[in-house]
């Protein structure tokens, strides 16, 4: 069994001690100077401040004291509640121990955004469709001004890639070599996600997802703040890729599917007018 260090758990509304536990080294961030959130009997707790920071001294003292606040929502009546996006992925990528916190060469996003937009195998198709329909009812029915009243978890499709796509070919393959970051993580979330990798392609936009032992399970995008116009030889290259595994890029947020066609592809990574 590995070490294990006491952690004091206090309230910081009150001041007051919450209660202690013996919990393993490995179960625990690397370091509390980013923020940093835990999970405590199926709730959420924010570390509003950590004695020691890092694992080093914790570790040393065998003692760790951090100050908790869980968000509290019992007031709310459920009407009130509003969420800022029509629909979510109910599977997120699994989150493992860091050996150091994530750097600023690290890809991180909000958790809501995982797989907002994807690559999909076109063989669930009607499942998109299904998703899209359901996305389209919270638009029509839930919609006020800007949020929403209700939220769709997608679930119908946990594992969006169906073929045996190598990680390493693909990012090798393409024609303008990207970027890769060094680590990928959820933002404000200690930790990295398990299999996870992320590469920038020419600057327009991030590409991200899980791929275990080489294998692309999920392939997703990320936009970056840009109005450069992605490379005609890109364009051509993400077409040849999709068409080659059967892929289309599906835009959930957007109702949007884009198929491996050059002219569809060219039209969606156009800049956004200023």
């Amino acid at each position: 069994m590995g070490k294990k260090v006491e952690v004091n758990f206090i309230d910081a509304e009150s001041g007051k001690p919450l209660f202690k536990a013996k919990m393993p080294v490995e179960e625990l961030p690397e370091s509390f100077e980013e923020a940093t959130t835990l999970h405590l009997a199926n709730e959420e707790w924010q570390v509003l401040k950590a004695e020691p920071t890092t694992a080093s001294e914790y570790v040393k003292k065998g003692k760790l004291n951090l100050v908790i606040r869980k968000r509290n929502i019992q007031s709310l009546k459920l009407e009130e509640i509003l969420f800022s996006l029509p629909t979510i992925s109910d599977k997120l990528a699994e989150v493992q121990k860091a050996p150091a916190k994530l750097d600023k060469g690290s890809f991180t996003l909000h958790y809501d955004f995982w797989r907002q937009i994807e690559f999909v195998s076109n063989e669930y198709q009607d499942l998109v469709e299904a998703e899209f329909t359901e996305i389209i009812k919270i638009y029509r029915e839930a919609s006020t001004n800007g949020a929403f009243r209700r939220i769709h978890l997608r679930k119908l499709i946990e594992e969006p890639v169906a073929k045996q796509i190598s990680l390493s070919k693909f990012y090798n393959s393409f024609p303008v070599q990207p970027a890769k970051y060094n680590q990928i993580g959820y933002e404000n979330v200690a930790g990295v996600i398990k299999d996870g990798f992320a590469f920038k392609v020419e600057g327009l936009f991030n590409l991200y997802g899980e791929a275990p032992g080489d294998t692309i399970k999920v392939l997703a995008l990320a936009f970056d703040r840009s109005n450069k116009v992605l490379s005609a030889q890109t364009i051509q290259f993400l077409a040849a890729f999709m068409n080659a595994n059967d892929l289309s890029l599906v835009d959930w947020l957007g109702l949007r599917r884009v198929r491996g066609n050059i002219e569809e592809i060219g039209n969606y990574f156009k800049p956004a007018p200023v």
